[in-house]
């Protein structure tokens, strides 16, 4: 009885922390994805990769979320079937894998414009988006597929053996966050280094020219890439840590608490580095900044505001 009620208390908890911040970043991921299409303006190459980590951000509010809200509350893992169980491990691994491959191309999306700004359109073209887009995806399946395998232990699983999954949910625990998050991160980590080296000498450079200060156009670049990537390095590397000592030290084979508790850190922790990177990086671009106060104008005088 404890447990149960325990559970639910933290199904409650979960969906309390979660579920405002969820509510923003929805909305303002929706609103990103309909002025980008919308809007002849926005229409880039350099765009068509934010709309894209925008769209795994949205599989992520609205698959993975809920499922694991179902997973911690309503579902008994024992009493699933394999291949739900199996389902399951491969639909979360997807979705995880493929926010950081969307997050890797953003970042080097920004790099090739940043360093190589005269020879951009001929690096960056419409088909060669196309294929780097493609290319995150399929590899996103691939490599869940191999962590889907590599965690389910099938003869165990077959055999409905107690314990068999919660060894499977530990293998893609580790194997997702010391592989794929951490290679990610170190990744974007290098690329937005680079770029904000770039950025200050630029800065740096016109400065001296000008006799000024810094050129504000340098020194937003160096602000809005800032921002995203010590959002992600913040906000990704302690819950990694944390979630790597849990299960490393966990002991009942058979006892989903812990897992549950750390996923619900993860994931609140997760969806404020979304939105905080979101906001960031829209914020800081002028094109969205005037959609953004074009529409306020237009609900002000709709609302008579």
């Amino acid at each position: 009885m404890n447990q149960k009620i325990d559970r639910v208390t933290l199904v409650v908890i979960d969906i309390a922390l979660s579920a405002p911040v969820l509510l923003v970043l929805s909305v303002i991921d929706l609103w990103i994805l309909i002025v980008i299409t919308l809007k002849r303006q926005l229409h880039s190459y350099s765009n068509y990769f934010l709309a894209n980590l925008v769209f795994s951000e949205l599989l992520y509010v609205f698959v993975m979320v809920p499922m694991e809200t179902v997973l911690q509350g309503v579902s008994t893992p024992h009493r699933r079937s394999c291949g739900s169980n199996v389902l399951y491990i491969l639909i979360h691994s997807c979705i995880y894998t493929g926010y950081f491959h969307c997050a890797v191309c953003f970042s080097a999306d920004k790099y090739i414009k940043i360093s190589r700004p005269l020879k951009y359109a001929t690096i960056v073209t419409g088909r060669i988006c196309v294929i780097v887009i493609a290319m995150a995806w399929v590899s996103t399946l691939a490599l869940s597929s191999a962590i889907t395998v590599l965690s389910i232990s099938i003869q165990d699983c077959l055999n409905n053996e107690r314990g068999s999954f919660v060894v499977a949910l530990k293998r893609k625990f580790l194997i997702e966050n010391n592989t794929v998050a951490l290679a990610s991160i170190a990744v974007i980590t290098a690329l937005n280094a680079a770029i904000i080296r770039i950025a200050r000498h630029q800065a740096r450079a016109v400065a001296q020219q000008a006799r000024e200060g810094n050129h504000p156009d340098a020194s937003k670049t160096k602000r809005y890439l800032g921002r995203f990537l010590w959002s992600f390095v913040l906000v990704w590397l302690p819950p990694i840590i944390i979630g790597d000592c849990l299960y490393l030290t966990m002991t009942r084979r058979d006892n989903l608490d812990w897992y549950f508790v750390s996923k619900v850190v993860i994931k609140v922790f997760g969806l404020c580095q979304m939105l905080y990177g979101t906001i960031a990086m829209i914020l800081l671009q002028e094109q969205f900044k005037d959609v953004l106060r074009s529409n306020w104008q237009f609900m002000k005088t709709k609302l008579h505001i």
